[in-house]
């Protein structure tokens, strides 16, 4: 299987395990971890309406590169972030693990594949209602 087949199949499996999946065009639920592609990184689902999220940016290659495990570093920016600011997450690897800590600490996720390769994943907590 090549790697483009390998990563559709992979995606897929990820987003069926989260509820409001975009579905055949259908809109995700605010909790989706995959919105539709019209919403853009910094729309966020707010109670029905769309609210604009500043997202900070930090890249964890250099850090796993020089042998440092970047979840200090994430979880002090993460506990840091004040209110309407999210996390932008760049990562060679889509980290799974973070996206269900942060998910059961309040945060909305979306995910996108680089062309590079790596992943980005925005984190932004979930203030509608």
């Amino acid at each position: 299987m090549n790697s483009l087949k390998l990563n559709a199949v992979h995606r897929r499996k990820i987003s069926h395990r989260v509820p409001g999946k975009t579905v055949k065009g259908t809109p995700a639920a605010p909790s989706a971890m995959d919105p539709p592609a019209s919403q853009s990184p910094g729309d966020t689902p707010r109670g029905g309406q769309r609210g604009r999220v500043q997202f900070k940016a930090l890249d964890v290659r250099p850090l796993l590169a020089q042998g440092i495990e970047p979840y200090a570093e994430i979880r002090r920016r993460i506990d840091l972030l004040p209110g309407g600011a999210g996390l932008s997450l760049v990562a060679p690897f889509l980290p799974a693990p973070l996206i269900e800590k942060l998910k059961s600490e309040g945060f909305l996720s979306r995910v996108e594949r680089r062309t590079d390769g790596a992943w980005t994943v925005y984190f932004w907590r979930d203030t509608g209602g």
